[in-house]
Parts: structure tokens; sequence; C-alpha cells
């Protein structure tokens, strides 16, 4: 949506307000122990929350105009993710799309779905399905990470017995180095494909 509309991404905020024509966001970092106030003169912003915002109900720059806000949860996941033998991550690499495909794997091979800090942050996922340093720590049997760079702050939130298979494009990336075993490949072209087959093994399980 910020790209195609040119705006500003200010990620996921706890309040909003007008300071004269300028935009003032508030957000959180380090686990909700620290708050950034981001300051937009002109222009549009683009912005997610997890919960109700504070917000003063007029905060169109420039123009004076009421905001409505809508909260759409994910579906509740059916297994905790503290618990779940297989978790399936999303990075920054992902959109939409590619978490609404980690939600059907997660559910054809009975695990649960998490996220990287950067995604949460995009507005991805819940803080309530974060992994690493200022989320969760999680000891499933395999940890599949998929488009996620593999920081050591999301790396300290996962067992050191977990067996970590990645998908990510860039070769170089580090989750590599501390992958079991991964691939190479967009995750936009890949998980369309790995869904349909999770369905076709799963169809005929059945």
């Amino acid at each position: 949506m910020a790209a195609a509309s040119g705006a500003a991404v200010l990620g996921r905020i706890k309040s909003a307000k007008l300071e004269g024509d300028a935009l003032v966001a508030t957000r959180t970092t380090h686990g909700g122990r620290l708050a950034i106030e981001m300051r937009l003169e002109a222009g549009l912003a683009v912005a997610t929350a997890n919960d109700p915002i504070d917000h003063d109900g007029d905060i169109a720059l420039g123009k004076r105009s009421t905001a409505a806000f809508e909260r759409i949860p994910l579906a509740d996941q059916s297994i905790a993710l503290e618990t779940a033998p297989i978790v399936i991550g999303g990075g920054r690499g992902l959109n939409e799309a590619g978490f609404v495909h980690l939600e059907q794997i997660a559910r054809c091979l009975g695990g649960a779905v998490s996220a990287s800090l950067p995604a949460v942050d995009l507005g991805l996922a819940p803080v309530s399905r974060q992994v690493g340093q200022s989320g969760k720590f999680v000891t499933p049997e395999i940890y599949l990470a998929i488009g996620m760079s593999g920081t050591p702050q999301h790396l300290a939130g996962i067992g050191s017995a977990t067996r970590i298979i990645a998908i990510n494009k860039d070769p170089e990336a580090p989750i590599f180095g501390f992958a079991e075993s991964g691939a190479i490949a967009d995750a936009h072209l890949l998980l369309p494909l790995l869904c349909a087959a999770l369905a076709t093994d799963e169809g005929m399980t059945a």
C-alpha cells in the first residue's frame, strides 16, 4: 500500500496525533522498553497496530478529517507457539500473501507460525507470534525460517537443539550458516508450490 501510494511507512504504532500540521506517531521498540516519536510534516503515512491505538480523531495532514481505525486479527492458532513441534517462521522477505501460505503450511504439518521482529513491525504478524531476543523462546524439533536473514537477535529465540531449515533467495544470508539444510529460492514462488504439494499429500492421506 505504501509503495503504491508513495507513503512513508511508520511500522507498528501505539498512538497518533497532530501537532500543528505535522503527524506525530509513537511506536515502541526493545520489547516495549523504549518509545520512539516519528514526525511527518507532509504526505501520506501507512502504519499498523496490534491493538486499538490512542489517537485524537483528526490525523489527516493539511486537511482535517475523522480517521476510522479497524483491527483485523489473524486467526487463532490451534497449536501454541511455545509447544509446537514444528514452527514456520516468516521474516521481512515475505508479504501478507506469504504469511497466508505459512498458515496453510502450519495447518498441514501440525505446526505454528512465528515471525521475526521486522515482520512484526511491518504488521505482517502480531507481536504474540514474535520469536527472538525481545519476543518468545521456542524449542521445536524443526524451525522453518522463510524470508529472514538470521540475525543473532532472532536466533536467540530458538533452542540450540532445534533443526533449522532455511529458505532465502540470498545465498549469502547469515541464516544458511546456522541451518542444517535449506533452499536458495524466492519464497513468493516456492511457497505456493509447497502449499499445493502438502495439500495433495493431505488429500491422498485422507
